[in-house]
């Protein structure tokens, strides 16, 4: 019940079609032959209204919610942030995650605690500088590793090791691991000492 507002320009994605055989499967189901594709043109949710959408929020929260809550950092669940899955702002303490994958919030939460580790010390997270920038995700990604590990979480190694070598300026994930480890370290301690979830 939701219309397409006024000027609104679709983008298309590739539908299949698929027609009736006329015979039945195994269980019954009619089965159905794929003999083509169409063009469907479809619109972003902003650019409609109507009634609420539903709620993206994950059926039960994720393990060590209570932490950011304990930080007074918000975690807000939306439908898109550009070209990533989730952020977070240190000057609004909010995480915003359009996935329900955990380990996208484990990355987010590790940037709020490198944030307290780094306040601590008078420092501040930085989006400017790209060495900072580039040190920042590799933190933040090998503690969310880490920390899905510790709780016996489904891991995405493979995943974790790309995006970190992404960052390693041609160095390699090891050397940008390693380089990083005492701020790990301190990131894994700082969101495990305010955690009630015990781990593994």
């Amino acid at each position: 019940n939701r219309l397409v507002k006024k000027g609104s320009k679709a983008f298309y994605i590739i539908a299949p079609v698929l027609i009736n055989t006329g015979d039945k499967d195994k269980d019954g189901a009619p089965v159905k032959l794929l003999i083509g594709f169409r063009g469907v043109p479809v619109f972003k949710h902003e650019d409609t209204e109507g009634e609420e959408l539903p709620s993206v929020e994950p059926p039960t929260p994720p393990p060590l919610k209570e932490v950011a809550s304990k930080w007074k950092v918000k975690v807000k669940y939306t439908g898109e942030i550009g070209n990533v899955y989730g952020t977070y702002s240190p000057s609004e303490k909010v995480i915003r995650l359009c996935t329900h994958d955990e380990n996208t919030y484990y990355h987010e939460l590790a940037h709020a605690a490198h944030d307290r580790v780094l306040e601590g010390r008078g420092e501040k997270l930085s989006t400017t500088d790209k060495t900072q920038y580039a040190k920042q995700e590799v933190v933040a990604e090998l503690s969310a590793a880490t920390i899905a590990f510790i709780y016996g979480r489904k891991t995405h190694i493979g995943n974790s090791y790309k995006y970190i070598e992404s960052f390693s300026d041609g160095n390699g994930s090891y050397k940008a691991c390693l380089s990083v480890l005492a701020e790990v370290e301190k990131v894994v301690k700082t969101i495990l000492g305010d955690a009630e979830t015990k781990w593994i």
